[in-house]
């Protein structure tokens, strides 16, 4: 800072005088030696964001995130595979070897090629919806356990609220009760 030239000014008398407060100190500043703090100067820069920073927040905005971590309480069903682990097509014999598991989720209810979901149609108005979704966002469709009236994810077949199961009266299997009310294992209507 330059302090070899100096300039005087007078201050207008309509300005008014600012009085120092009682316990105010003058520094002289040849006896300055150092700074303490200079607020704003001292804060770390914020750090970087981890690289799934976003992917993780995305996640916390997501509404079917909670049944996505409790899917095993909530016993979402794969809607391709239907949780046999094969192939609905045929039955897991396959043509050229033997496939244990469905060829197009491997029994996931994931697409192997993109990682994205596969999608089921909403009861309703046959709109495709995520297996994890409780609300069709075309028609509006809450569903919902028929027992306690919590919300449930569309391939849901155990509610954690409650914990009533959703099986077939014929074959005894659990089945989506939301998606579907005729069992995906044996077809026998289930109203």
């Amino acid at each position: 800072m330059e302090f070899s030239v100096t300039v005087n000014f007078e201050v207008p008398e309509e300005a008014g005088v600012i009085e120092p407060s009682l316990d105010a100190k003058t520094y002289d500043m040849d006896e300055v030696t150092e700074t303490i703090k200079v607020e704003g100067f001292d804060l770390k820069e914020p750090l970087k964001p981890a690289k799934d920073a976003e992917r993780k927040a995305l996640e916390r905005a997501d509404p079917t995130a909670d049944y996505k971590r409790n899917r095993e309480s909530y016993g979402i069903m794969c809607p391709i595979c239907k949780d046999t682990k094969k192939c609905q097509a045929c039955k897991g014999r396959g043509r050229v070897k033997l496939f244990f598991k469905c060829k197009v989720c491997l029994g996931t209810g994931t697409c192997q090629d993109c990682d994205r979901e596969i999608e089921v149609h909403c009861p309703q108005c046959q709109e495709p919806i995520s297996k994890f979704a409780s609300t069709c966002t075309k028609c509006g469709l809450l569903m919902t356990c028929p027992v306690c009236g919590s919300a449930l994810p569309a391939m849901a077949t155990k509610c954690m609220m409650c914990h009533a199961e959703f099986k077939c009266r014929m074959c005894k299997k659990p089945y989506p009760r939301q998606y579907t009310w005729k069992c995906p294992h044996c077809h026998h209507w289930n109203e």
